[in-house]
C-alpha cells in the first residue's frame, strides 16, 4: 500500500506523523453527547450491550450478568452513533462500539454522535478502537475506577481527514477486517475439530487399548462401554492416594518467596505445569513430585502435573498414582466431562474427595499402560503442535489487524485508490463492525 505524498508532525503522541493536508480538532468540535432516557417505553426497545463483539442485542431471558429491576432508566441509542465506556477502562475488554440498530442501553455508557456531515462516525469508531486496543487513554483516567470525565474527554484532540477520506478509510477497514475475522473464525473452527479429534483419540486409546483385534467385554459402566477382556475395572481410590488441599492462614502466605510455593487453586495452571505466584511458611497439605494436580472447585477438572513440591489450597487435590502416572492422566482427560458431572454447588461448583475416590477407571497391565502412554504422547504431541501453529497464525493475524487499523486511521497508508467509489459507500460504510481484537 502506498503512502501519502507529504507528512507533518501531528504533535499527538500516539499518532506521530499524519498526512500534511489532514487537520487536528478537539472532540468537542466533532461530537455531541446525547442521552435520551427511555422511561416507560423501555419494553418497546431491544436491550443492547457493549461487548468485545461490538454493540449487540442482549438476551435478557437468560438472566446472565447484572440485570436492573427496570430498564426505564436506560438511554435510547440510535444507528450511526458511538457508544463509549469511559470508566473501568483498565478492565473493560472493549470500551468502544458502533451502534447499528435502535435500542436501549445502560445510561452509564457515553453515547456520542458526530455534529455534521463533515465527520464520518465509522471512521471515528476505528479511531477509538485503535486507542482502545492498547488502552492508550488509560493514563488520562482518574480515581479508583479509572474513569475519564466527559469534560476531559471532549477536550482531547483527534485527527480530521477530509470526510471523503474518512469514508474511504472506513470502507477499506470494513473490507479488510472482515477478511481477517472470517479467516480467524475458520481457523478457530478447525482448532475445535482438532481438539475434538484429540479427545477422541485419548478416550479410544485408554478405553480400548491399541490392539483392534482384542476380545472385548462389557465394562458395566454406561459411559465407558466395552473394554478389552483383560482390562481391570476398578476405582481411583484403589490405584492412587488422594490428598485434598487445605489453605493456610492468609498471614502465612506471601509473594516474597518465603517457604514452599503455594497453589490455592488452578489460577496458576499452565499447559502442563503450574507457575506459582504465592508462597507459604505454614503448609498444611502438599503435593509430591509427579503428582496429578486436579482442580476440585470451579472450573472443576482442570489438571496440571506437579513438577515440584507445592503447598496446595482447598481448590486443589493431588493424586499420587500407584499405576503409570501418565495413563491415569490420560484417563482423566478422556473422561473429564464425566468427572465434572459429579460437581455440585449453587454458589460455585465443586467435587468431593468421595467423588474422586469412587471414579471408575479401567486398567491394563503395566507394560500395556506404558505402550498406550507412549502412543498418546506421540499422537497428542503432533496434534498439540498443529494447534500451537494455528494459534500462532491467529495471533499474527490479530496483530496484523491491529496494525492495519492504526496505519489506515492515522494515514500511514493511503487507501484513496480503492476500487469502491465513495458514492457507493452507505451510511454505515461497508457494513462490517468486526470482532474484538
Amino acid at each position: 500500500m502506498r503512502k501519502y505524498e507529504a507528512y507533518v508532525d501531528s504533535e499527538i503522541e500516539w499518532v506521530g506523523e499524519m498526512p500534511s493536508h489532514w487537520k487536528k480538532i478537539r472532540h468537542k468540535n466533532v461530537f455531541n453527547k446525547v442521552q435520551d432516557i427511555v422511561g416507560e417505553d423501555s419494553s418497546k426497545y431491544d436491550v443492547l450491550s457493549l461487548t468485545i463483539r461490538g454493540v449487540i442485542k442482549r438476551d435478557i431471558e437468560s438472566n446472565i450478568g447484572k440485570m436492573p429491576a427496570s430498564f426505564d432508566g436506560y438511554q435510547i441509542v440510535k444507528p450511526n452513533s458511538l457508544l463509549l465506556c469511559l470508566f473501568d477502562i483498565d478492565v473493560t475488554p472493549r470500551c468502544i462500539g458502533y451502534v447499528n440498530q435502535d435500542g436501549i442501553t445502560t445510561s452509564a455508557y457515553t453515547n456520542i454522535k458526530v455534529k455534521n456531515n463533515t465527520f464520518y462516525a465509522k471512521y471515528y469508531y476505528y479511531w477509538f478502537l485503535m486507542l482502545d486496543m492498547d488502552k492508550t487513554l488509560l493514563h488520562l483516567s482518574k480515581n479508583l475506577r479509572n474513569s475519564i470525565g466527559i469534560t476531559e474527554f471532549m477536550a482531547l484532540t483527534t485527527i480530521y481527514p477530509p470526510v471523503n477520506e474518512q469514508k474511504k478509510i472506513s470502507c477499506y477497514l470494513d473490507k479488510k477486517i472482515k477478511e481477517i475475522d472470517d479467516t480467524v473464525a475458520l481457523m478457530n473452527i478447525y482448532i475445535e475439530k482438532v481438539l475434538e479429534n484429540r479427545q477422541s483419540i485419548i478416550t479410544e486409546a485408554v478405553t480400548k487399548g491399541l490392539n483392534p483385534n482384542v476380545k472385548m467385554k462389557d465394562s458395566g459402566v454406561e459411559w465407558i462401554g466395552e473394554i478389552p477382556e483383560h482390562f481391570e475395572k476398578t476405582l481411583i481410590k484403589y490405584i492412587s492416594d488422594i490428598n485434598m488441599g487445605q489453605s493456610p492462614s492468609s498471614e502465612d502466605v506471601n509473594v516474597l518467596g518465603d517457604g514452599l510455593p503455594f497453589l490455592q487453586g488452578n489460577a496458576e495452571f499452565g499447559e502442563f505445569y503450574p507457575t506459582p505466584k504465592l508462597f507459604s511458611t505454614s503448609i498444611n497439605k502438599q503435593s509430591k513430585l509427579n503428582d496429578i494436580l486436579l482442580s476440585v472447585r470451579a472450573p472443576v477438572g482442570a489438571m496440571n502435573i506437579s513438577n515440584q513440591i507445592f503447598g496446595i489450597g482447598r481448590g486443589l487435590c493431588s493424586i499420587t498414582p500407584k499405576i503409570e502416572m501418565k495413563f491415569l492422566w490420560y484417563w482423566l482427560i478422556g473422561y473429564n466431562e464425566y468427572l465434572k458431572s459429579f460437581s455440585t454447588g449453587s454458589t460455585f461448583e465443586a467435587i468431593s474427595i468421595d467423588d474422586i475416590k469412587n471414579f471408575v477407571i479401567c486398567v491394563p497391565e503395566k507394560n500395556e499402560q506404558l505402550e498406550i502412554v507412549c502412543f498418546l504422547d506421540y499422537k497428542i504431541g503432533q496434534i498439540d503442535n498443529v494447534k500451537k501453529q494455528l494459534k500462532l497464525q491467529i495471533q499474527k493475524l490479530k496483530e496484523y489487524r491491529q496494525s492495519l487499523i492504526y496505519e489506515a486511521v492515522t494515514g500511514k497508508i493511503d487507501v484513496r485508490e480503492m476500487e469502491r467509489e465513495v458514492s457507493e459507500v452507505s451510511e454505515d460504510g461497508c457494513g462490517y463492525i468486526g470482532e474484538g481484537v
